[in-house]
């Protein structure tokens, strides 16, 4: 998995690549640390490029959204592949964390809120 992070005015875009899997989520712990380390909470995972997605990632994308609400801030889900967003429908995450279809919307809706 490849994660790529950018800032844009206090929200953090995280570009991922790859499989989310077991042996990949500690990578996205690492990139989300530095930023709350800053103090930023709000937070776009971009997911066109995910090609695979198991429970363990779905259980991360899970945690860091509580633990962004925990801090006064939010997690939404951008550009999802179709694999992504079969499982996360099926897992029903669609219900409980917003998803946009584009980055640029999300980057929209989180300006709004913060």
């Amino acid at each position: 998995m490849k994660i790529e992070s950018e800032e844009q005015q206090g929200t953090v875009v995280f570009r991922i690549e790859g499989r989310m899997d077991l042996s990949h989520v500690p990578l996205i712990d690492d990139h989300v640390r530095r930023y709350l380390e800053k103090g930023l909470r709000y937070f776009i995972l971009n997911m066109v490029d995910v090609r695979d997605i198991s429970s363990s990632g779905i259980g991360k994308i899970l945690q860091l959204s509580r633990q962004l609400d925990d801090r006064g801030g939010r997690l939404v889900l951008a550009d999802l592949s179709p694999v992504c967003e079969y499982v996360l429908d099926l897992a029903q995450l669609s219900d409980v964390i917003p998803t946009y279809k584009t980055e640029a919307e999300a980057v929209n809706a989180l300006r709004k809120t913060s």
